[in-house]
């Protein structure tokens, strides 16, 4: 079967990158995910587009960020199986919190080598916007970061 290539990136040679309203913005991004190779492959990608993201290890830590320190992010890539607290009750609490408190909702981004659609829809239930299935590659992360972030290829 030929390749969907509905939701492709466009492939100019450079990596896509993000242009924000300002030229010296960049997108608040959180990346919560507890495994070192993981953590490393994602923030090469994020950089490769200018965009450097806060890590949390655990789904406990992202909560702390932004109850107890108040952080606020334009988006939050979420791992869903992590020790301490997972990815499903972190994106939850930070929902509640956020309605009760009067914020923004964050949009989530569910991160899990899970294909079955039952973590689809647990992700969904936690108050998670989007799903990417690991591994992920640079081109599905762009895609799914530009339904949230104005993102364009440069």
């Amino acid at each position: 079967p030929e390749p969907d290539e509905s939701n492709a990136v466009p492939n100019s040679g450079l990596p896509p990158t993000f242009t924000g309203t300002s030229s010296d913005s960049e997108p608040r991004i959180l990346l919560v995910e507890d495994n070192d190779i993981n953590q490393s492959v994602m923030i090469e990608f994020l950089t490769k587009m200018d965009i450097t993201p806060e890590l949390a290890v655990n789904g406990r830590a992202a909560v702390e960020l932004i109850q107890q320190e108040g952080r606020q992010y334009d988006l939050i890539l979420m791992d869903c199986e992590m020790p301490v607290m997972d990815g499903y009750e972190a994106a939850a609490r930070i929902a509640r919190w956020q309605k009760a408190n009067g914020c923004r909702l964050t949009p989530i981004i569910a991160l899990s080598a899970h294909t079955m659609h039952k973590h689809r829809e647990m992700a969904q239930d936690a108050g998670m916007v989007d799903f990417l299935t690991k591994p992920v590659t640079s081109e599905q992360l762009f895609t799914k970061l530009a339904r949230y972030l104005e993102l364009s290829v440069s």
